[in-house]
C-alpha cells in the first residue's frame, strides 16, 4: 500500500501506515538550453540529497518508489519536465539525456525500491511532442537499464514497472 507524494510536496501525515513511500518526480534538473549529460547528471544531485535526507526521516527502513518519472519530447524539458504544455519544438535527445541522467543518478541505489515512467502507452515515435520514450532514443535507456537488472525484455511493459 502506498500513496503518490507530489514531487515538490512530502509532507504526508500517513506515511507510517503504507508500505512504500512514493514521489512523483517532475525535478527540474537543468536551467539551461541545450545542457549535456554531465550538467544533468550534476542538476540531480540537490535533489538526489534531498530525496535521501527525507526519506532517512521519514520511512522507518521502507522502500522509495518513483511513482511517475516523466519527461515530454520537447526542447527544456529538463527545466520544466512537469509542463507539456509548452510551444517548444521536438528534442528527442534532451528527453534521452533526462532519461540517462536519471539512470545514471538511481541505478543501484539502495533504498530505491521501484520505479515506474509515466505515458508509457501514448503511441510514441520520434516526431511525438508527449512524455511516452517509446519509439524515442529513451526507449533504449529503459529497456537497457531493465535488463542490467534481470526483468526480461519481452515482459509486459507494466510487470517492469512502466505505468501510462
Amino acid at each position: 500500500l502506498t500513496y503518490t507524494a507530489n514531487w515538490d510536496q512530502r509532507d504526508i501525515a500517513f506515511w507510517d501506515d503504507l508500505h512504500y513511500l512514493a514521489v512523483s518526480c517532475y525535478f527540474e534538473i537543468s536551467q539551461t538550453d541545450d545542457p549535456t549529460l554531465e550538467h544533468l547528471v550534476e542538476g540531480w544531485k540537490p535533489f538526489y540529497d534531498e530525496l535521501e535526507k527525507w526519506h532517512a526521516r521519514v520511512s522507518k527502513g521502507k522502500p522509495m518508489i518513483f511513482a511517475e518519472v516523466g519527461y515530454p519530447s520537447i526542447d527544456g524539458a529538463s527545466q520544466h519536465p512537469w509542463d507539456y504544455t509548452k510551444p517548444d519544438p521536438v528534442d528527442i535527445e534532451e528527453q534521452s539525456l533526462c532519461y540517462q541522467a536519471f539512470r545514471q543518478t538511481w541505478d543501484g541505489k539502495p533504498f530505491l525500491g521501484g520505479v515506474y515512467f509515466y505515458a508509457w502507452f501514448e503511441k510514441g515515435g520520434p516526431n511525438d511532442r508527449n512524455y511516452t520514450p517509446k519509439g524515442k532514443p529513451a526507449e533504449k535507456i529503459i529497456r537497457d537499464w531493465y535488463a542490467s537488472m534481470g526483468a526480461p525484455a519481452s515482459a509486459p511493459a507494466a510487470s517492469r514497472g512502466v505505468n501510462e
